[in-house]
């Protein structure tokens, strides 16, 4: 789960994260898919992994648990702000 920054005047408004734009998010997505394919490729069982699903708050990561009820597992993966 990710949220991005919004400026807000006089105050602190960035995280410390390295996720501050939907274009870092798009990197994250991608190098986490990289990363699970290179698992899989070393796996001595037979697995699948489904594609990475960005979920920018609480009601998205609530609505797409509802929607997955046929998976075994899931793993968020928190990147930044409210997450």
């Amino acid at each position: 789960m990710y949220s991005l920054p919004t400026r807000r005047e006089q105050a602190s408004w960035k995280s410390w994260g390295g996720i501050q734009t939907e274009a870092a998010v798009t990197e994250e997505v991608q190098r986490i898919g990289k990363e699970l394919a290179a698992l899989g490729r070393q796996a001595e069982f037979p697995h699948e992994f489904l594609p990475v699903v960005r979920v920018a708050s609480a009601d998205a990561a609530q609505a797409l648990k509802q929607a997955t009820t046929m998976r075994r597992s899931s793993m968020p993966v928190p990147a930044a702000g409210d997450a």
